[in-house]
């Protein structure tokens, strides 16, 4: 009888490893890398300043400074994350007016993971790893209106988990993707920002696994108010919808079903004499298990929109809500940013963005 039990326990293993590939990864397409936009909630594609030299909208390079340079490192705090980091270093230059082209580099390191063969011999510690060097051109072809383009190379070096050797590899996949954007300024006070992103085909690691971009369609508006005095003010808001990821499944309410579908910020910027800045945000992104408003007990947390929140009885205990913040340092040029976005995760992590840029009016 217990060999019989070994038996089937050895078989449950070789068919787990056989049909359930797992690859520990998180491809560049997802992370924001400017802590600006992570402190305003992560909204950013109306922002005429561009954000992580256009990384989230190229056509803001059409209205960027003469010339802009950045460096965001950002990591999690916590040991269970692997010493998840990454860098994103980027320059932009204003060839004439209307026209700004951007290069930038981003790594993504997920830290090292046990590594074995197929017969569970001990390779040693391996290093997971993305890359993505993107080029990016705004142009302005109207007065109001400017477009842009970008186009990213990835590399994807992860590895590749099988439930009964542990960890062994590593796997890597090739891609690109290339994101399309515009904005258009409604008036002195209001510019408007609308962005088709990760456009590319899946990364396939080998021949069971690959993944999908998140094909994302967003818009965004900036608005700034007359400044008072010493003080400006400056309100950002995004929404934009994964256009591959499954809808929520439908719990009776259409409408908030559809809305929950939706990622979604806003963010609030203070600013005193253009030297100090603070900023507040709200970010919720129920399809992907980010912000919004969490509830339940500690180890079943599950995340729902605001709207659900304030309209639905019985949703369970509140425990925490996507609150996002940052501040900013800016004297001659030069400018230090701060952003947080702990909040937004039902797990322990401590997220943090440290930016220093340069930009030459």
């Amino acid at each position: 009888m217990k060999k019989a039990i070994v038996l089937a326990l050895l078989m449950s293993a070789v068919l787990a490893n056989a049909y359930w590939p797992r690859c520990f990864k998180a491809l560049p397409p997802r992370v924001i890398p400017d802590a600006r936009t992570i402190g305003l909630g992560h909204n950013g594609l109306a922002l005429t300043d561009p954000a992580g030299i256009g990384y989230l909208n190229p056509a803001a390079l059409a209205r960027g400074p003469k010339l802009e340079a950045i460096w965001v490192h950002s990591f999690e705090g916590q040991p269970e994350t692997w010493g998840t980091a990454s860098d994103f270093v980027g320059a932009s230059y204003c060839l004439r007016t209307g026209l700004g082209f951007g290069l930038s580099f981003y790594h993504f390191n997920l830290g090292e993971y046990d590594a074995f063969n197929e017969q569970g011999e001990y390779l040693g510690r391996l290093r997971a790893f993305d890359l993505a060097p993107t080029v990016a051109i705004g142009y302005q072809v109207l007065p109001k209106l400017s477009v842009g383009g970008s186009a990213a190379f990835i590399y994807s070096n992860q590895g590749y988990y099988s439930w009964f050797w542990g960890s062994y590899g590593p796997c890597d996949a090739f891609g690109f993707k290339v994101d399309a954007g515009l904005q258009y300024r409604a008036v002195d006070w209001l510019n408007l920002g609308f962005a088709l992103r990760n456009i590319g085909p899946n990364m396939v690691y080998d021949s069971l696994y690959s993944d999908t971009l998140p094909l994302t369609l967003g818009f965004g508006w900036e608005m700034k108010p007359a400044s008072m005095g010493l003080f400006e003010i400056l309100l950002v808001s995004d929404i934009a919808r994964d256009l591959k990821a499954e809808s929520l499944s439908d719990s009776g309410d259409g409408f908030q079903c559809w809305w929950e579908g939706l990622g979604k910020g806003i963010g609030l910027e203070l600013s005193y004499a253009r030297i100090v800045k603070v900023r507040l945000g709200y970010f919720e992104d129920i399809l992907n298990e980010q912000g919004g408003i969490m509830v339940g007990e500690r180890y079943s947390l599950r995340h729902i929109s605001l709207l659900r929140f304030l309209t639905q009885k019985d949703v369970g205990k509140f425990q925490s809500w996507g609150f996002c913040w940052g501040v900013g340092l800016e004297f001659k040029g030069f400018a230090l940013d701060f952003g947080v976005d702990e909040n937004i995760y039902d797990h322990a992590s401590e997220n943090l963005r440290l930016q220093l840029s340069y930009k030459l009016r």
